[in-house]
């Protein structure tokens, strides 16, 4: 099963002035997990975020399911787009 979001605008960016201010516009690829440190990191109610993220991988792996994630921040199309997949 994979699941994946669209979303218009960068996640993790203090704002849109980072990416606009004439640098070389780059593609970064990290997992979902990496992102919400991250964002745990600027706002304390993202911590709840990766409480989730934590026991839903921990769920999989005691039912021997896969579990992976990844989110790609593009900064050429102001998008951000996050994939949660499970292999049962």
């Amino acid at each position: 099963m994979d699941i994946s979001t669209r979303t218009r605008g960068l996640i993790g960016y203090g704002s849109r002035y980072d990416v606009l201010d004439g640098k070389a516009k780059a593609v970064r690829t990290m997992d979902l997990a990496a992102l919400l440190s991250i964002a745990a990191g600027n706002d304390a109610g993202a911590k709840l975020g990766l409480v989730y993220y934590s026991n839903l991988a921990e769920a999989c792996a005691k039912e021997g399911m896969l579990f992976s994630s990844s989110v790609v921040l593009d900064e050429r199309k102001d998008e951000t787009v996050a994939a949660m997949s499970v292999t049962i």
